[in-house]
């Protein structure tokens, strides 16, 4: 999960940009398009997010060159992050098609206002070659082609004025995509927007280097090859920029994103001393789908290796053949209950040898490959809807668990089930199944079934 301000980092200059720079699939539409009819449509999506766009604007021959180029977000009258994004050309390729292109280098600078103290500054770096996404169709009916052979943008931590000069640096971190190819098409009619799409790239790189808050130093340096994705969605013109309106007026979204594997080397200096963590895996995959239907995901990943050195007795020594997760739960408030899951897979978990010593010295224990599953359902009544602010705002306030922060779930069980259960492992297999009803008539659920181990 990343830290919120990498979150604002990355979001607000990538939404942007996303549909200028779209990496997805679909078919060539048979039309032309002026530059400054795709400009339009770029600002008319990012005014849909909750974004107001401007920029400088003058002609060079065929092409409409934007200088300047800023996005401004706010909420309730107050500018809460700008993001200044330097220069696009829009050019008319004579063909009825656009090009839209970047500097080889730029500096993206994004400024976040929060409610309280500094404002948070970041730069960033965008180094791209051969980068150009072609726009064709009409501005309701528009696909547009990405290729790059290699981007990167790396983040730099601006600290605010008066910070003392030896005070701990920020984590910055660069991101490279390589051997970028993809389509989208984007139809928009008076009432919804629409996309659908995919891309390929050959390599995704992520190197982190800093230091936390409290001075230790944090380096990371994570590789992703064969990354394939397809997106789509429908969502409801004027309220993209609220997730939870756009999900009650109807939006749809889901993603798939495969790669062929993953390796990493992270490093951090811990109370005791430096911690080295080297990981890799094989194919991975994730899908995830958000609607009124509910969210769902779904990852799994296979040859799956980590070591651990640092100050400890010995290495701690990894792998699993094969792992996989999934949940799904409803969204949206309901007089009825919803179905509701979650699953967990672990086949083939093994340890080294040396930490086998640890606790079975003798080797009496057999030391098989150990397997976990874990299948868990339920029916669930959603009492407010989750992605409405205001609704999960009043429901914290009156559903406080005592003089804490935290507040009771905001779902009502009526039953839940243990499909299957298993550990296997140590020469011993536990299996299990279990079914429960709820009584919610009185200030606690009350459960009502068994559990058969």
């Amino acid at each position: 999960k990343l830290p919120e301000r990498l979150k604002m980092t990355f979001a607000k200059p990538f939404g942007a940009a996303v549909f200028v720079s779209a990496v997805m699939c679909a078919t060539l539409a048979r039309a032309d398009i002026t530059p400054e009819q795709v400009w339009q449509a770029y600002k008319d999506y990012s005014a849909s997010m909750g974004s107001v766009i401007t920029a400088t604007e003058s002609r060079d021959g065929a092409a409409l060159v934007l200088k300047d180029v800023k996005s401004t977000t706010s909420k309730d009258g107050k500018v809460v992050s700008e993001v200044a994004m330097g220069e696009l050309r829009l050019t008319d390729k004579g063909d009825g098609s656009v090009d839209v292109t970047l500097p080889e280098k730029s500096t993206w600078n994004m400024t976040v206002t929060p409610e309280k103290g500094e404002p948070i500054v970041q730069a960033i770096d965008l180094t791209q070659s051969g980068y150009v996404t072609n726009v064709s169709g009409t501005p309701e009916d528009m696909v547009a082609k990405t290729t790059a052979a290699e981007i990167t943008a790396a983040t730099k931590f601006v600290p605010p004025k008066g910070t003392p000069a030896d005070a701990p640096k920020s984590v910055d971190v660069a991101v490279k995509l390589s051997g970028l190819d993809g389509q989208t098409e984007i139809k928009t009619d008076g009432a919804t927007r629409k996309a659908d799409g995919g891309a390929t790239a050959q390599a995704l790189s992520i190197i982190v280097d800093g230091k936390d808050e409290k001075g230790k130093a944090v380096n990371a340096d994570i590789g992703v090859a064969g990354l394939s994705a397809k997106v789509n969605f429908a969502s409801p013109l004027g309220a993209e920029a609220d997730i939870g309106k756009a999900i009650a007026g109807g939006l749809d979204l889901g993603y798939a994103v495969e790669a062929s594997s993953v390796t990493g080397k992270i490093s951090a200096d811990g109370p005791d001393g430096k911690v080295n963590v080297d990981l890799s895996g094989g194919a991975q995959s994730t899908t995830f789908a958000l609607s009124q239907k509910g969210i769902s995901s779904d990852s799994n990943a296979q040859d799956f290796k980590v070591t651990v050195a640092g100050p400890m007795p010995m290495p701690v020594d990894l792998s699993i053949a094969k792992i996989g997760s999934s949940f799904a739960i409803p969204v949206m408030k309901s007089d009825t209950a919803q179905p509701a899951a979650l699953k967990l897979n672990i086949d083939g978990l093994q340890i080294s040898d040396s930490l086998w010593k640890m606790f079975d010295a003798e080797g009496k224990l057999p030391h098989d490959p150990a397997n976990i599953l874990l299948d868990l359902s339920a029916q669930l009544k959603p009492l407010v809807d989750l992605f409405d602010e205001a609704q999960m705002a009043e429901f914290e306030k009156t559903h406080k668990v005592g003089d804490g922060p935290t507040s009771s779930p905001p779902f009502e069980a009526d039953a839940a089930k243990i499909n299957a259960l298993q550990v296997k492992a140590l020469g011993a297999d536990l299996t299990g199944t279990g079914d429960f009803t709820f009584d919610n008539s009185g200030p606690a659920p009350k459960p009502t079934g068994k559990v058969d181990l």
